[in-house]
């Protein structure tokens, strides 16, 4: 007798994530002589809830300790391992807020002492993790004078990153240093430069920003990356089942 074999065919869905892109909002700076213990700057318009905050903190001297920062009432985080300081030009910090509440605009930092030329420059980031944002930060202290200062470098670990890069130089930069992937978006009064990755599926790699500063001096610097927001799509594959 003849064996009859059958064969099913079973359809298998499942999820898998995929990833949509950052985008920069909004930003805004400022800077302030005399010498201040509080210090605000507000953004053009009232920021989107979801979107991450992320902002960079300066002075002009590297014993200045930050106490706190909000945006509207809405208290930021330090971001570990991102404090770079130099006794030559000051302190570097990055500080950030994932998923704001919406419908705010200025953020406050408060230091622990008057600095002279506090500055700052603060982002409003959409397409980001509303938790567990940060993936890695890094900063580079101290360094020696150059006109081409390297800020510090982060590996990240996953690809599409948001990454922001922080310089505070003793001279004036002049912008991105010639082939860098990264943009600078403000400055200062020169003195610090705020930037970030060009590209919205850069690799998990190592990036490192590079900028051009005229004359040659000292610096330090900070850089932090944040996931960007999965989401998922559907993949659909076959096994097949044969009986006899």
């Amino acid at each position: 007798m003849k064996k009859l074999l059958s064969t099913i065919v079973i359809l298998v869905i499942g999820r898998i994530p995929a990833y949509a892109s950052w985008a920069v909002i909004q930003t805004t700076s400022a800077t302030q002589n005399p010498a201040t213990s509080v210090f605000s700057s507000t953004f053009p318009v009232n920021t989107t809830a979801g979107n991450l905050i992320v902002a960079f903190f300066n002075t002009s001297g590297s014993t200045i300790t930050i106490s706190n920062a909000d945006i509207g009432g809405n208290a930021f985080t330090q971001v570990p391992g991102a404090k770079a300081t130099s006794a030559t030009t000051g302190l570097s910090d990055i500080w950030y807020l994932q998923n704001n509440p919406g419908g705010i605009k200025a953020t406050t930092v408060h230091y622990a002492a008057a600095t002279a030329f506090p500055a700052m420059i603060v982002y409003e980031v959409s397409g980001i993790k509303t938790s567990g944002s940060l993936d890695v930060a890094a900063q580079v202290s101290s360094q020696t004078a150059t006109t081409t200062p390297l800020g510090a470098a982060v590996t990240t670990t996953a690809v599409g990153d948001f990454i922001v890069a922080n310089v505070n130089v003793a001279n004036s930069i002049t912008g991105i240093h010639a082939g860098n992937e990264f943009t600078w978006d403000d400055s200062v009064k020169q003195f610090t430069a705020g930037s970030h990755i060009t590209s919205a599926s850069a690799t998990a790699a190592s990036h490192q920003p590079q900028w051009d500063e005229s004359p040659s001096g000292a610096f330090c610097g900070s850089t932090a990356s944040f996931f960007i927001t999965p989401s998922f799509g559907l993949n659909k594959r076959s096994k097949l089942l044969k009986f006899e």
